[in-house]
């Protein structure tokens, strides 16, 4: 029996015992064969024929080749994954020549998009061109387009992710010679999923010369982004194929709540001191967060196309509950920098609420491009005859929404809960 009583870390032969550096750095230590009789077997052959295909395709693919690899949770630098699962699609014929199926994924858990794609390959004069119709606006694309000319046995390949839905390559006499030609188009889908992902694409990389914006696959992840599978579109030896993907009516509705999400959570946060309040309740009782409570409430209240959403603000919850509201007036604004909501005490009744409750005024400022928000707030109680809130200088001239809700005070039948909310109105700032 033997006992370990130190670590020895080598790369190379010692005795029996092969050390090499593995994925991460990693040493592996491996069993070295006593004795290889013939090291040039047929299989240990094509063995090698199959490796330096696969080595050598997704060299080719690269972009692609990282993108999948991202969109299974791995690094985009495992290269040798990559080549792993390439060769399982290349075999080997009887003449030891090395041959990919080219019909291939490499995304493990792919996704549909909500509209219809289809690959194809074309050809343009000297140009050979992979092109994938479909995408949208709000997608990347990881491209590579693959060329084997039978006429001088080399391959030429390019790849990116950007926008651009369609990428070309310059072959001599492409469109004529296509018989003398291998080409194989290989496309990915990347969806941003969260508001995280969508983020990000607001700070790519570079932007060409044609204003295609282009990403490093190491931005990607497989938590904020979509994947469809790999598409796969091809030309051998002149007979073309193309792919189809078709568009799941479940991701356009997936999408649309992502965004919308985002956009009332970006609403919520100038005025989230206050919802935290008015919301409380409610997300505690649905094991929610103040800003998911703000989005399960006003969902309903958005509409328009993802790109230009739009929130009905007079029928906006920023507080929810069962605690009696108080009755007001008209709003003022006509004071400089100040809005004014009076307030009427007649829903006054010491068995049911308290003079004391906390009538909270929420001041929602809106750009008129509807992409800027900022919120102000005050509070009285529900004895007071009105309640007012101090703006800043440079809110002059904004639009506003108001919003009041009550919340009960300690010496109130419901304290600490509130009351639904009332909106006031809106207006310019003076």
């Amino acid at each position: 029996m033997a006992k370990q009583i130190s670590a020895i870390k080598f790369i190379g032969t010692m005795g029996n015992m092969v050390g090499s550096k593995g994925l991460d750095g990693k040493v592996i230590l491996r069993e070295k064969a006593a004795s290889v009789t013939n090291p040039q077997t047929q299989g240990q052959m094509d063995q090698r024929a199959r490796f330096k295909l696969a080595s050598q395709v997704s060299g080719m693919m690269d972009a692609v080749a990282k993108t999948a690899l991202k969109a299974n949770g791995i690094k985009d630098t495992r290269r040798g994954t990559t080549n792993k699962e390439l060769m399982k699609f290349i075999n080997v014929d009887n003449a030891g020549v090395a041959i990919l199926n080219h019909e291939f994924n490499l995304v493990k858990h792919p996704k549909q998009t909500a509209n219809a794609l289809t690959a194809a390959v074309t050809f343009n004069g000297n140009l050979v061109q992979g092109t994938l119709t479909g995408v949208q606006s709000s997608e990347l694309v990881a491209k590579a387009l693959l060329v084997y000319d039978h006429r001088d046995d080399q391959w030429k390949s390019t790849s990116v992710l950007d926008t651009n839905s369609g990428i070309s390559l310059g072959v001599s006499n492409a469109q004529t010679d296509s018989s003398q030609l291998d080409v194989y188009f290989y496309a990915i889908v990347v969806t941003p999923s969260t508001a995280e992902g969508r983020a990000r694409l607001n700070n790519l990389i570079s932007q060409d010369a044609d204003g295609n914006y282009k990403i490093n696959p190491n931005r990607l992840d497989s938590s904020n982004y979509d994947y469809t599978r790999m598409l796969v579109a091809s030309s051998v030896r002149g007979v073309a194929a193309g792919d189809n993907e078709p568009a799941d009516p479940a991701a356009a509705e997936r999408q649309r709540n992502a965004a919308i999400a985002e956009f009332l959570t970006k609403i919520n946060a100038p005025m989230k001191p206050q919802t935290t309040i008015g919301l409380r309740e409610y997300a505690s009782d649905n094991n929610m967060s103040i800003d998911e409570a703000f989005v399960a409430l006003n969902k309903e209240n958005v509409s328009g196309t993802i790109d230009s959403l739009e929130l009905d603000y007079e029928n906006t919850k920023v507080s929810n509950g069962t605690v009696t509201p108080v009755s007001l007036g008209e709003p003022d604004l006509s004071t400089p920098l100040k809005v004014g909501v009076p307030i009427d005490s007649s829903n006054l009744d010491t068995e049911v609420n308290s003079a004391d409750d906390i009538v909270h005024l929420v001041v929602l400022a809106r750009a008129d491009d509807h992409h800027g928000y900022d919120a102000r707030w005050a509070t009285g109680k529900r004895e007071d005859t009105s309640v007012e809130v101090t703006v800043p200088s440079f809110w002059q001239g904004y639009f506003v929404e108001i919003y009041v809700f009550v919340e009960g005070a300690e010496n109130s039948p419901k304290p600490g809960e509130c009351s639904q909310t009332l909106y006031c109105g809106a207006g310019r700032i003076a």
